[in-house]
């Protein structure tokens, strides 16, 4: 011992070696278990692991031919392809949203899109939307002989009158679409004649259907219409200024350029790229562990990992489940994870239910930039309490204040996951993050721990 000592003395470049070797070894041991319990966010389905044919469609016509062939098809993963999932959540001007609705909730539009964090819990939230306007639609081509006559621009006219056109400018401004049209398809559904509405977006230089209703009509979905109606809702000399009236010189230039270097698809056999997500399952030893794993990947702004603590599948394997069943749920977890942020970075405006903005004295700005998600690296975990049977609360301090949320668990024969964020015994709803003095906070730890 002497001797190692009198080396350290005489050579003490050897103590610094020394204590450089520990710091590589302890870095090396805490990398191999991440990645021993690292799992991916993402999986793929067969029918997402198809490769695209094409990257998006020009006209507006073509993007109506091929979701009207996906729901002939009953083809979901084709048709959620077809709708702007990544462009409106990329381009969503939440504040803007806001203003326009003039009201608020916790779930009233998607997370802001300048936080790039968010993209996952709004992905899911919106593809549960559209499976939802998919299938609902769908219902009514199943199992008929349905044949699209013609796509023409609804009432192009009224389309190009000045209020109608602001208000259209306004609503791409909340989506960061460059421009919006309403379209009717003419279609024969077992030899009788139907109509489909269809609102569109372009973004760049491509037309995605963001639904199948329009604004200058009261009927969604298909609705009876015979050839004289079709033409009296369609003007084909009239859709021609409306297209040009939408569109710039210089983009319709690019587009001529283009269009006669690509192959030609037709949209009913085309298929467009993969734009939505499903997320892995994994099972924790105890509810606590869950719990904790679930903050740990929200303080490191990594909601992905947030998603896969959660119950989407149960048991099963998520392959071989119902795509539409799947991505439904995710959307309702995504939509507590929203509201989780929500209540904890604006406690004081959070509510489930609409209020207005007049009421909260806020604008729609100052509710989107209270997410600030760089303060949630200084979220501290203090406590994880079983209240009743499987419920859970969690305690943070946060911001010089204490937090609780709730957390409904599932056990499996694999093992814990988070059922809902929820917790009734504490009052405490789906989502919902509930600010404790330190008199309560303390009562509440004393009397659970």
């Amino acid at each position: 011992m002497r001797k190692i000592w009198k080396m350290l003395k005489n050579y003490p470049e050897l103590l610094g070696i020394g204590a450089v070797c520990i710091l590589v070894g302890i870095i090396f041991l805490y990398k191999l278990e991440v990645r021993r319990e690292y799992v991916d966010p993402g999986i793929a389905t067969e029918d997402m692991a198809r490769e695209s044919t094409v990257d998006g469609f020009k006209e507006p016509e073509e993007s109506v031919r091929y979701m009207i062939s996906a729901l002939q098809k009953e083809d979901l993963d084709m048709g959620l392809r077809g709708f702007p999932i990544d462009e409106k959540i990329l381009g969503i001007n939440v504040g803007e949203a806001l203003d326009f609705l003039g009201e608020f909730s916790t779930n009233i539009t998607y997370m802001p899109s300048e936080w790039r964090e968010f993209v996952p819990v709004s992905s899911s939230e919106i593809t549960k939307d559209y499976t939802e306007i998919f299938r609902s639609l769908e219902s009514q081509f199943a199992g008929k002989n349905v044949t699209v006559e013609a796509v023409r621009a609804l009432m192009p006219q009224k389309q190009m009158g000045t209020q109608y056109h602001r208000n259209s400018q306004q609503i791409c401004q909340i989506w960061g679409a460059d421009s919006r049209i309403e379209a009717l398809a003419k279609l024969t559904v077992d030899g009788a004649d139907y109509a489909l509405p269809v609102t569109l977006f372009r973004y760049d230089d491509f037309w995605k259907t963001d639904s199948f209703e329009a604004s200058l009509l009261e009927e969604s979905g298909i609705f009876s219409c015979d050839s004289e109606k079709y033409d009296e809702l369609t003007d084909e000399k009239e859709e021609e200024a409306l297209k040009e009236f939408l569109e710039d010189s210089d983009k319709e230039k690019s587009r001529e350029q283009t269009e006669e270097e690509e192959e030609e698809i037709l949209p009913e056999e085309a298929l467009l790229p993969a734009n939505y997500v499903l997320y892995n399952t994994v099972f924790s030893q105890t509810p606590e562990k869950a719990i904790e794993n679930f903050i740990l990947s929200m303080q490191k702004n990594d909601l992905s990992s947030m998603m896969i603590y959660t119950d989407l599948y149960g048991e099963q394997d998520p392959l071989n489940q119902d795509l539409t069943e799947i991505l439904i749920r995710q959307g309702e977890v995504a939509e507590q994870i929203q509201t989780f942020y929500y209540y904890l970075m604006g406690n004081e405006f959070a509510a489930t239910e609409n209020v207005s903005l007049d009421e909260l004295g806020m604008t729609g700005e100052e509710i989107s930039s209270s997410l600030e998600l760089s303060e949630i690296v200084y979220l501290d975990l203090n406590n994880v309490l079983k209240i009743k049977d499987d419920e859970y609360a969690a305690f943070y301090y946060f911001n010089g204040k204490h937090y609780m949320s709730g957390f409904n668990m599932k056990e499996y024969g694999q093992g814990w996951k988070i059922e809902e964020l929820s917790c009734a015994s504490m009052g405490l709803d789906k989502g919902q993050v509930k600010e404790l003095t330190e008199t309560e906070y303390n009562k509440i730890i004393k009397e659970y721990s």
